[in-house]
């Protein structure tokens, strides 16, 4: 007993090739989206890559003083003293 051969189609069989191709390289896109995301964009508002001392004062200092401003606050348990 023999197993009945599929042949495809002319043009169908130039394509699966091209297909698979493109699903390989969507699905390497996805990993490498997933395993290395991009920066947010909001880190920057976060980090602070400057060394202040005690004592100082001027533009570095106000802009950190601005960044603390705008920093959520967290939230205090009931009962919790200020």
């Amino acid at each position: 007993m023999s197993l009945p051969s599929i042949t495809l189609p002319q043009n169908l069989s130039r394509n699966v090739p091209r297909l698979l191709a493109v699903l390989t390289l969507l699905a390497a896109c996805l990993v490498s989206t997933v395993v290395n995301p991009p920066k947010a964009h909001a880190d920057a508002c976060f980090t602070w890559g400057r060394t202040l001392s005690q004592g100082m004062s001027g533009a570095d200092v106000r802009q950190l003083q601005i960044r603390i401003a705008r920093l959520p606050r967290l939230r205090r348990p009931p009962g919790a003293r200020r």
